[in-house]
């Protein structure tokens, strides 16, 4: 039971801390996320965006090439930073998300495999902030010979597949509740803000936090509507790539960050920590986003790889992972903050 739960353990296949849980050895099969409404990566009117600070085009340098030129790294870091700053100061946007990754382990001639997926949904309406997130072991392959690991797949997801959903009014008070119990529907069927995928009653703790503990358990550098907890700095980037479409309004920026660099740090923790391994450490670390001219991130993705050794085995994981944005207020009609009756449960 002890290399059943290493093994699972090792299976966290995102950039997360995921925990939770599953039911048997069936394969699930997830869709790609849905971005056709709500107005997702559609340029935001102006009424929209009053409290955020459009991109300066003289602080901009293109490149249609990736690049090791400091300036082409300075402008990334510098659209970086600016829709980041943004992201709080804006009265109103949403996203929702799509992960998936896979986890290869290996010990002494055994080799197996795990896939994730993960969904997020995200609101913001002034101080308010609401966040739920899911993720759900789909499936597990025994690479030795090509085998699905039906009977160990069950115990997986009773380890690994999680729902949680978190909700601040006003960024001084925040609360979280964390489930075990995901239905095997859940990655097909999620369509935020539909939260029927998990019987959310059934969860005996709601936890409860004043701004300095949750960033402290959330990781958080900067401020709790940030896009990545990554300290991006020129002198942490191996290349980057700046381009600009101006027939839709938008900056276009790729770079890759030096794995090992004080940049991951605390993502490079938090893996640590909920691995149990002090040698985890990252293979490489892709971003890619675009930001409209008007300074608010428009899309933001990563795509990252780690390893760790635990004992004798050996882990190791390759991630993707993609946000989409809207801010027009009056066309979302979808997405919404959903009943928070359950923080009066926090103790």
């Amino acid at each position: 039971m002890k290399k059943l739960k290493i093994f699972a353990i090792m299976l966290v296949v995102m950039p997360l801390c995921f925990s939770a849980f599953g039911c048997d050895g069936k394969k699930y099969n997830g869709k790609e996320v849905d971005i056709a409404y709500d107005d997702f990566l559609v340029k935001p009117t102006a009424h929209n965006l009053t409290n955020v600070n459009k991109v300066d085009p003289n602080k901009v340098t293109t490149s249609n090439d990736i690049t090791e030129d400091m300036v082409v790294k300075e402008t990334a870091c510098y659209l970086y930073h600016l829709a980041n700053t943004n992201a709080k100061n804006v009265n109103f946007a949403a996203f929702i998300s799509e992960g998936k990754g896979i986890a290869d382990v290996t010990s002494n001639g055994l080799a197996l495999r795990g896939n994730m997926e993960v969904r997020d949904y995200y609101f913001k309406e002034g101080a308010a902030k609401y966040f739920e997130t899911i993720g759900v072991v789909m499936s597990g392959e025994n690479l030795s010979n090509g085998k699905d690991i039906e009977s160990l797949l069950g115990v997986v997801r009773n380890i690994l597949n999680y729902a949680e959903r978190n909700y601040t009014a006003d960024g001084n008070t925040f609360y979280k509740q964390r489930d075990k119990v995901v239905d095997e529907n859940t990655i097909k069927n999620f369509a935020p803000p539909q939260t029927d995928y998990v019987n959310w009653d059934k969860i005996k703790k709601t936890r409860k936090f004043d701004s300095e503990s949750w960033r402290a358990e959330d990781k958080i550098r900067n401020h709790y509507f940030e896009i990545d907890n990554a300290d991006i700095q020129p002198q942490y980037l191996q290349n980057a790539k700046v381009t600009h479409n101006k027939k839709e309004g938008f900056y276009e920026v790729y770079y890759e960050v030096i794995p090992t660099s004080p940049a991951l740090e605390l993502g490079r923790q938090s893996l640590r920590r909920s691995l149990g391994s002090d040698n985890m450490d990252y293979v490489y670390q892709k971003v890619a986003f675009s930001v409209w001219e008007d300074g608010v991130f428009r899309m933001y993705s990563t795509d990252n790889s780690w390893k760790a050794k635990i004992l004798t085995f050996n882990g190791a994981s390759k991630n993707h992972y993609y946000r989409y944005f809207t801010y027009n207020r009056e066309h979302v009609k979808r997405l919404a903050i959903p009943n928070v009756d359950w923080i009066s449960k926090a103790k």
